[in-house]
């Protein structure tokens, strides 16, 4: 299915938009006046400094550089005349002087509408005079705002009333023929609708869009007609990409400030609504403290749709779609459509390859595509990089383009089950190897890289014995060696001092810590050094040849720090932690003995 089709089919299952002809439009500041006209206050409908309170009013053609005043609700340049610039005085005034002379026209046309003749009195008594007198006025003035009126006595605007249901100036001559989208005959749009979102700036972005001009048209068609959509259409699957991506949307998920990715189902039952609330908690639109949010019950959802246990048809579909809002239109960066239990299957497959045992942090599974681009961001201080490139600009500018690719790749690894991509793993290893250590997140991006694009399947998620693999078995040992020396001296700094060369070298280091190793047991007691002794024969003796290699590849030194990690974890488990107790007491019986 179609991008356009599958947005119309979710206006047309939606019962909360605005109905054709109608539109949400913010307005920031009322007017307050009384039925004389009479200038009682200045509203605003601001309850932050980001957050604007919208109103279901007429939409009306696009003014493409003409003027074209719109019913009771406009900007500052329409409704009260104003401008700073002296050279569009004279336009500016004629933009004021038509939205007056509309105005009383739609009043002479419903007299019995005290609101309209409530607005036409007001310029009748000199209101835009006392408007700039309002305390509000410099705020209003400084911003390219929306404004409309609301009578005292009333709690909807003027531009809410329903007598303007048919008061819509008429744009270009109609021309009638069959929409792309829905295959219908219908007057075609010719001006595409301008979308206002976080990010589109103050003009909008459009999703169709054509040129206007003949020259630029094909077969003799010009603007809209290019491309035929029909003008309920072009607003129905406007409409639906506004709700999807507008502000507290469950549907939309915005990644480094410009990547913008939206989901939905093509049904609205419980299900589907599940699915997409889980997704969108997946992706990091929940905080981590939130008490509404649990993972554990989404996987086994998601668990639950794949396997048959929720049945779900061919008919239950998902939809996917990437795109950058920071553009004069909307481009459409990346599509997606598969069934629901398809769907499913990939967030299952993804939250499996990413699962890791993590003592210190609790049972968690996953973090968002957030944090995994967090966890492989540069520092800001590069002097400790490891040959560093210079940059030709300051701040994040490289960073934020590498992003930006690895976003769009990882967005498309989840929910279509391919490769996570190569640069997210490579930064990974880069950043572990500059900072001498590993983190859950970084981990998790390991192991998932090395099941789905290595296929290692010896990779689980808490530490396996049975692995053989030289690098797994090499950051397992090293993990004891640091373990050894914190147990002997806890200000041990030996993990920053060789993780990096053991990681890249660890014939040389692993010999070298083992010499060291000598030491630290004869410091410890006898119970903790046949403990540590017996752990280190158990990985060694899996080693070919009992030999350590020479150097690792960039799969073995994944596997060296997936190994680290579940060896370092595998210390905090209550056996071992039972263990190491026990081994404790022994050395305290030694000591006592010996005193």
């Amino acid at each position: 299915m179609s991008t356009l089709k599958a947005l119309y089919d979710y206006y047309n299952q939606s019962d909360d938009m605005p109905l054709y002809g109608w539109q949400q439009k913010k307005i920031e500041f009322l007017i307050v006046i009384d039925k004389n006209g009479n200038l009682i206050s200045i509203d605003s409908t601001r309850t932050d400094k980001t957050h604007v309170k919208s109103f279901t009013i007429r939409k009306e053609a696009e003014k493409n550089g003409h003027i074209v005043p719109y019913l009771f609700a406009d900007n500052v340049e329409y409704i009260l005349g104003y401008t700073e610039n002296e050279e569009r005085k004279e336009k500016i005034r004629l933009k004021n002087e038509s939205f007056i002379n509309r105005c009383r026209e739609v009043s002479e046309k419903y007299p019995d509408n005290a609101g309209f003749k409530a607005v036409t009195l007001f310029y009748d008594n000199n209101g835009i005079q006392k408007v700039f007198e309002h305390p509000l006025w410099e705020e209003i003035k400084k911003s390219a705002c929306t404004l409309s009126f609301r009578l005292q006595s009333e709690y909807k605007i003027v531009a809410e009333s329903k007598e303007l249901e048919n008061e819509v100036l008429p744009g270009k001559d109609e021309v009638t023929g069959i929409d792309l989208v829905t295959g219908k005959t219908g007057p075609l749009n010719w001006a595409s609708t301008k979308i206002r979102l976080a990010g589109t700036g103050a003009s909008g972005a459009s999703l169709v869009s054509c040129g206007r001009e003949l020259l630029l048209g094909s077969w003799g068609y010009e603007g809209g007609y290019n491309a035929p959509i029909m003008k309920s259409t072009e607003n129905a699957f406007s409409q639906a990409f506004m709700k999807l991506a507008g502000r507290g949307s469950h549907n939309c998920i915005t990644i480094n400030g410009n990547q913008t990715y939206l989901f939905w189902s093509s049904k609205q039952d419980k299900i589907s609504k599940e699915a997409e609330i889980g997704l969108y908690g997946l992706l990091g639109g929940y905080k981590k403290d939130n008490a509404d949010y649990n993972i554990e019950k989404v996987q086994e959802m998601f668990k639950s749709i794949y396997s048959g246990i929720i049945k779900t048809t061919d008919e239950d579909r998902f939809y996917f779609l990437g795109t950058n809002l920071k553009t004069g239109r909307i481009p459409i960066m990346y599509w997606n459509d598969c069934s629901l239990k398809e769907f499913a299957g990939q967030i299952y497959k993804h939250l499996s390859d990413m699962e890791l045992q993590g003592a210190t942090d609790g049972y968690v599974n996953y973090r968002g595509i957030e944090q995994l681009l967090y966890a492989i961001k540069k520092p800001e201080n590069k002097k400790h990089e490891i040959n560093p490139k210079p940059e030709k600009s300051k701040g994040k500018a490289s960073f934020d383009k590498d992003v930006a690719f690895i976003s769009q790749k990882l967005f498309k690894a989840i929910v279509s089950g391919c490769k996570y991509p190569s640069l997210l793993y490579r930064r990974c290893l880069n950043r572990i190897e500059n900072d001498c250590e590993t983190t859950f997140t970084r981990t998790a991006i390991l192991k998932g890289t090395l099941i789905r694009n290595f296929n290692q399947k010896n990779i689980k998620v808490m530490l396996n014995e049975e692995n053989e693999n030289p690098g797994y078995l090499c950051g397992r040992l090293f993990s004891v060696y640091v373990k050894e020396a914190v147990k002997e001296n806890p200000k041990s700094k030996m993990s920053e001092m060789y993780f990096r060369a053991a990681m890249c070298y660890p014939a040389k280091t692993l010999t070298k810590l083992e010499v060291l190793s000598g030491y630290h047991e004869k410091k410890l007691g006898e119970g903790s050094t046949v403990y540590f002794t017996k752990i280190k024969c158990g990985i060694i003796a899996k080693l070919s040849d009992n030999k350590f290699p020479e150097r690792l590849n960039d799969m073995e030194k994944s596997e060296f720090c997936v190994g680290y990690y579940q060896q370092r974890e595998w210390f905090f488990t209550p056996k071992e932690e039972k263990n190491m107790k026990a081994a404790e007491e022994d050395d305290n019986e030694d000591q006592e003995q010996a005193e």
